[in-house]
């Protein structure tokens, strides 16, 4: 994602999002180089795709919420089985 900025902000947000989404699926987003291991919390050895889940939840809380509550990028990680 290191040339996102040359793309429009809404294909930006986009991209971002999916790459919050491959993060939950596979434990690393999609531009981590060669050889880099998940976060403890996003590692697919360790935990279950829903407990991942729960885990960006939490990293999604924060500045982009007024209440501190879950930001868009949480609306949708219902994708992923329980």
């Amino acid at each position: 994602m290191a040339r996102i900025a040359e793309f429009p902000e809404p294909a930006a947000e986009q991209a971002c999002w999916w790459g919050r989404i491959l993060e939950v699926l596979h434990g690393l987003p999609p531009d981590a180089p060669g050889g880099t291991k998940p976060r403890p919390e996003f590692d697919p050895r360790q935990h279950s795709p829903a407990q991942r889940e729960r885990a960006r939840a939490l990293t999604a809380r924060g500045p982009g919420s007024a209440d501190g509550g879950p930001t868009r990028d949480v609306a949708h990680l219902d994708l992923i089985g329980k």
